[in-house]
């Protein structure tokens, strides 16, 4: 993986679960170019994307006093922050020094100490926004502000992500690039038949899936009660949870699962936790949903969907903006409102050619626009110019 030409590049990050942000900075790391970047990851744990890195080759370090800023308030908060601020800051400026890096990449608008370190060590800093932070106030304020300060580019995974920063900095600093998906797993399969009997669907029924994170702010609730509606009405439906547990949201975890289980879905629903083979999991599904009802960043999900070759019934917040062309390659489902998702859904049902065809069309969406490689060139490219020059 390194060469005598690489660059080192340190890549920082919040979290290393099964989350869109840590997928799509793993694609991000594993399409950089070797022979001119060599990535050097730094997590606060290990967790399944840190370790499969560290499989592949990666260089990967932990410190697990990282300054990730919560939305928490008070002075006792501000304190603790601080203190880790000082301590990761300085195990950057460390790092920095030792691997010889000439640019550092902060993957999350939670962590402040990496661009820090760069600005006192004089190397350039790529910051990349994953979210979308409406609340509270003055962090969103902070950060508008704050981040076209300490950083050289600033890359956002969508155009809604862009809309936190002022004109001013978008003309100067800011950059969209839309996150990918690796081709080489999420494609549509042929064996859908041997999946389904591998996970005990019926063959004859309509799967509904979800992929992401067992969340209030997801909407699986929502969608859990659209499919019970369909299912009163008749259709023979089977909804299929690939689910990923938050470790300190366990609480809103057990909830989805006694709705799935106390419900009205009994016989007819599937869940899988912690999946890695996210791509042979899902493409059983006739129809994906990304529910939330709060504005997704991007929304890899519906983008892993898309490259399978399925509809994606979304809600018009944030990140699907720029994906879902509505009556094209998706619909779009008014939030928080489970009778217009499952009024979504029936429409797909009932009409079997418009579903392949918008399926079709997603796929071609991916395949022209979002391949994790090319998302990983553009990258580049921003990396390139910044060391250069300096």
């Amino acid at each position: 993986m390194k060469t005598s030409k690489s660059k080192p590049v340190i890549l920082a990050t919040n979290g290393s679960e099964l989350g869109g942000g840590d997928i799509a900075l793993r694609n991000l790391a594993v399409n950089m170019d070797p022979v001119k970047w060599r990535m050097i990851m730094v997590y606060p744990h290990p967790g399944p994307i840190s370790l499969d890195l560290e499989q592949k080759g990666f260089k990967v370090h932990y410190f697990d006093d990282l300054d990730i800023m919560a939305r928490g308030l008070g002075k006792l908060y501000i304190f603790k922050f601080l203190g880790r601020l000082v301590k990761s800051t300085s195990f950057f400026i460390r790092l920095i020094k030792e691997e010889g890096i000439e640019l550092v990449h902060t993957n999350s608008s939670a962590l402040l100490s990496p661009g820090l370190a760069a600005f006192i060590c004089r190397i350039p800093h790529v910051w990349q926004v994953r979210e979308i932070i409406e609340r509270p106030w003055w962090i969103r304020r902070f950060l508008r502000f704050f981040m076209p300060l300490l950083a050289n580019r600033i890359i956002c995974v969508s155009s809604q992500a862009a809309k936190l920063f002022p004109r001013a900095a978008i003309e100067k600093k800011i950059t969209v690039v839309n996150d990918g998906v690796d081709l080489k797993v999420f494609y549509p399969r042929g064996d859908i038949p041997a999946i389904k009997l591998e996970m005990g669907i019926p063959k004859d029924r309509v799967v509904i899936g979800y992929c992401g994170r067992l969340i209030r702010r997801k909407g699986v609730a929502i969608l859990i009660k659209s499919v019970e509606k369909l299912l009163d009405k008749g259709y023979n439906l089977h909804l299929l949870i690939i689910g990923v547990i938050v470790p300190k949201y366990r609480d809103q975890a057990l909830e989805i699962e006694q709705m799935l289980t106390g419900g009205r879905l009994k016989q007819h629903f599937t869940t899988l936790l912690e999946v890695k083979e996210v791509a042979k999991y899902l493409s059983p599904s006739d129809i994906v949903i990304q529910p939330s009802i709060e504005p997704e960043g991007f929304g890899l999900t519906a983008l892993e969907a898309m490259a399978l070759g399925k509809p994606v019934i979304a809600t018009p917040l944030g990140g699907p903006l720029d994906l879902i062309k509505p009556q094209q390659n998706g619909l779009f489902a008014i939030p928080g409102d489970s009778d217009d998702l499952a009024l979504k859904i029936e429409e797909l049902i009932n009409h079997k050619e418009l579903r392949e065809a918008m399926g079709a069309r997603a796929l071609l969406t991916v395949r022209q626009n979002y391949d994790a490689a090319l998302v990983s060139e553009r990258v580049g490219l921003a990396y390139q110019k910044l060391t250069e020059s300096k």
